[in-house]
């Protein structure tokens, strides 16, 4: 029975024969949160050549396929339609308001001003409008005039905070830190977002040398996030080693490693101050300020689960801070989650090799290298990386997860055995590498070794149900341990119940014991969790036929032709649906 799997989350799925379970699962974890400084453009070289735009002469042809493209979260193409249709009925206000957010999204600010310009003529108070004016005024160091177009924005809760963090930094631009300090000090009594406002205050201290008041808003600021933000966690320690306080700095980054300890931006900095190493000022001037001022919001919203408006808000403080790589990576991440592959890699090439996600950044490009079916280009970019980093298992099961995802089995046990060469003793956490082994072993029809690294998986973690069901699913497809094997199944759909795949294990294992009736019970669930898997469909439509109803059986197995079965598959129901079992 063949493997099958796919990619969830940027994180390769383990499945096969027993299991076939579409399941995510990380050996390695993924920085929580971003930065590092911006450079070479790495990555972009592997992107295939985007598709044309072909125009439509008909005004209502461009917005139908700007609105489609929309849809489809390709703001590229989308802001291309749109604009051709402006062009086209220039007084239209609703494509005038579309092409200029498509613009900012797609990271055309520059190009955008003159659109905001448009849309102020009409609605002076457009808040999106008047803060891409207010952030190009600010960036050619009109500081006033970056201060009038927010005044004249409408006010929303986090409009409102991104106005008045801005307005402060207008006035550092100026060398009025005092006025910058009234605004701050202000939202940190009056705002619900005073955290916001403390960070903003340290930062101005900290960069007009106000270092006594500076390390009490740090710690007030640390205090208020439990201790578990990057960012102000870097921005301390940076403050704290400048000061010469290098132990303290240590301890602050040991205490955070604690909670994170795949961390490499914080492993930088300790190993930074360890070496006694300077270290760099994150915000230098006023313009990284008011960056970090629209990026702070931007994540505030990324929490609460909004998109669209965050990526907006995000290309905003690139535009005034290019360098800024915890942007530039949150925008990458979000840009994923609108499957917008090419853009995120696009995002994350610009992360020079000298950042501390430089390393985050490769892992990404190649994950979305392969959602493009780029999987040669993203074995290169994992192959490169590791080059750099010998001995890191986390890239070393990256390469066996992506070669055993495109069945090449043989390369991929390669690499699984290089990372459990590297454990002295194995641990709970690396359950996964002797599963996946076991996974690509199994599929080179290397049962016994296969057999020992599912039994190695379990002793390590006893309660996961993905071995759990593999070697039970195997044994029952053999012939073999019976008894132990539903013990097996039973006990992964106790600790995965609603997961389709392992149901179907319990319902194809009831089937191979005779128990025909429980059989179609389990895989008629099994149907209701997982609808489109050619698999349980063809394991249903048996049971249904060794129960005696037989029209639903031929239905089941006409069904699963039509959901990808493999050409092996195909002849075998063919056969089934002409001759029944």
């Amino acid at each position: 029975m063949e493997e099958r799997t796919h990619i969830m989350a940027g994180l390769f799925d383990l499945a096969g024969r027993g299991a076939r379970q579409m399941a995510a699962f990380a050996f390695f974890s993924v920085l929580l949160t971003f930065a590092g400084c911006a450079g070479t453009n790495t990555g972009g070289a592997f992107l295939k050549a985007d598709r044309g735009v072909k125009p439509s002469s008909s005004l209502y042809g461009n917005y139908l396929a700007g609105r489609f493209a929309g849809a489809m979260r390709d703001t590229r193409e989308a802001a291309i339609f749109y604009e051709r249709a402006l062009k086209q009925d220039p007084d239209n206000n609703v494509m005038l308001e579309r092409a200029f957010l498509l613009k900012v999204a797609d990271g055309k600010v520059a190009s955008a001003v003159d659109l905001a310009e448009q849309i102020v003529a009409h609605d002076a108070s457009n808040r999106l409008a008047r803060l891409v004016l207010g952030v190009e005024a600010f960036r050619v160091g009109d500081y006033a005039a970056a201060r009038t177009h927010l005044q004249q924005s409408r006010s929303g809760p986090v409009s409102a905070l991104i106005q008045e963090l801005f307005t402060a930094w207008s006035y550092v631009g100026e060398g009025q830190m005092e006025q910058a300090l009234e605004v701050l000090d202000k939202g940190v009594s009056d705002s619900v977002f005073s955290p916001f406002f403390i960070v903003n205050r340290a930062l101005v201290n900290d960069l007009s040398g106000r270092n006594a008041q500076a390390a009490e808003d740090y710690i007030e600021a640390l205090r208020a996030t439990g201790g578990r933000s990057l960012r102000i966690v870097q921005n301390y320690g940076s403050f704290l080693e400048r000061m010469g306080r290098g132990q303290e700095a240590e301890a602050l980054y040991l205490g955070f490693l604690s909670g994170v300890p795949e961390n490499r931006v914080i492993s930088a900095a300790l190993a930074r101050v360890r070496a006694g190493k300077s270290a760099p000022q994150l915000v230098r001037n006023a313009a990284q300020g008011a960056a970090d001022a629209i990026y702070a919001p931007a994540s505030y919203l990324v929490q609460e689960r909004a998109m669209d408006l965050p990526i907006v808000y995000l290309q905003m403080a690139l535009y005034l801070d290019p360098d800024f790589d915890i942007a530039r990576t949150l925008l990458g991440d979000l840009l994923e989650r609108g499957r917008r592959w090419r853009d995120a890699i696009l995002a994350y090439a610009q992360i020079s090799p000298s950042s501390g996600l430089y390393h985050n950044a490769q892992l990404k490009i190649a994950f979305n290298l392969n959602r493009l079916n780029q999987t040669d280009d993203a074995v290169g970019v994992l192959r490169t990386l590791l080059r750099r980093n010998p001995n890191d298992i986390e890239l070393m099961v990256a390469l066996g997860d992506m070669l055993r995802q495109g069945d090449r089995f043989e390369d991929s046990v390669k690499y699984y055995d290089k990372a459990i060469a590297l454990f002295d003793h194995p641990q709970a956490e690396h359950w996964p590498i002797y599963y996946s082994r076991g996974v690509s072993l199994e599929q080179m029809k290397k049962w016994d070794a296969a057999e020992k690294d599912f039994l190695k998986a379990i002793e390590l973690s006893p309660n996961q149900p993905l071995p759990l069901n593999y070697l039970g699913y195997s044994w029952i497809d053999q012939g073999i341990n019976k008894a132990a094997a539903m013990r097996l199944i039973e006990q992964a759909v106790d600790l995965s119940p609603n997961d389709g795949f392992i149901v179907d294990s319990l319902g194809w294992a009831l089937f191979r014991q005779g128990r025909f009736d429980e059989a179609v019970s389990q895989l008629e669930r099994a149907i209701q969790l997982e609808p489109a898997d050619p698999v349980i469909n063809e394991h249903l439509g048996d049971a249904y036929w060794r129960v005696g109803r037989r029209i639903e059986a031929r239905f089941q197995w006409r069904h699963a032709l039509t959901l990808g079965s493999t050409q092996g598959q195909v002849t075998q129901i063919e056969r089934k649906i002409e001759q029944g079992l």
